[in-house]
């Protein structure tokens, strides 16, 4: 698996964003909170909130939530698009009908030390209709811009597996497989982009250590190719 490292932020820059999304505390998401974990994201997440789903507010809730992101955070997204059209050569904007890329918001606790993050494929793509002529469903990106770490660092899990290789996938086979598979280590680097191909077997990686003042904070987000442009999304 290629993990591209794309610089992004000076560090002054992630201390400001970080600041600033504490302010909009409020505001977050709870996905934990049955657990009583502290995890959060600020913003709608495709695979969290299931816009496949009938009963979902996905679509509506993306809609209102991407003007107050874009009104907060106006320079990132702007900049965001820049680098990703740089980088893949190619046009970038952001899919309207669908959430901006949002932030994963991880706070202090200890569980966060163990492998909880599920392994899996992004193949959130799948959840949304592509109203183009051309979509290219075989090679979608995502990305993950490192704002705040762990004093001892953070990073991705992944395994040289790739969802093309089986056609009925499930937990059971994707533990099974993983286990016989060596596990490989990206670590992450505060204001880098980590971009890679979705469609490789990955997940969170655990702290190797947290303590009480320990955050991690990342800008999270996708993209598939249709028409000429990339569309980018959460």
């Amino acid at each position: 698996m290629e993990i591209s490292r794309i610089p992004f932020l000076k560090e002054e820059e992630c201390l400001k964003i970080e600041e600033q999304i504490f302010s909009l505390k409020p505001f977050w998401i709870n996905r934990l909170k049955e657990k009583g974990l502290p995890f959060y994201t600020l913003g709608q997440a495709s695979y969290l909130d299931r816009p496949e789903s009938k009963n979902s507010e996905y679509y509506r809730k993306a809609q209102k939530q991407n003007i107050f992101l874009q009104n907060e955070f106006k320079s990132l997204y702007d900049h965001l698009l820049e680098v990703l059209r740089e980088e893949l050569g190619k046009p970038a904007v952001y899919e309207e009908r669908l959430a901006l890329p949002g932030f994963h918001i991880f706070l202090y606790h200890q569980a966060f030390t163990k492998p909880l993050a599920s392994k899996h494929f992004d193949l959130q793509h799948y959840q949304h209709q592509w109203p183009y002529k051309e979509v290219d469903d075989k090679n979608p990106i995502s990305f993950t811009l490192a704002i705040t770490l762990p004093e001892k660092g953070g990073g991705l899990n992944y395994w040289d597996i790739t969802f093309d290789e089986k056609e009925d996938w499930n937990q059971v086979l994707i533990e099974s497989l993983s286990s016989d598979s060596p596990m490989h280590f990206h670590p992450y680097k505060r204001g880098e982009i980590a971009l890679h191909k979705g469609l490789y077997l990955h997940q969170i990686a655990p702290a190797s250590e947290m303590k009480e003042s320990d955050k991690r904070i990342t800008l999270q987000g996708h993209a598939l190719f249709c028409d000429g442009k990339w569309r980018v999304y959460w």
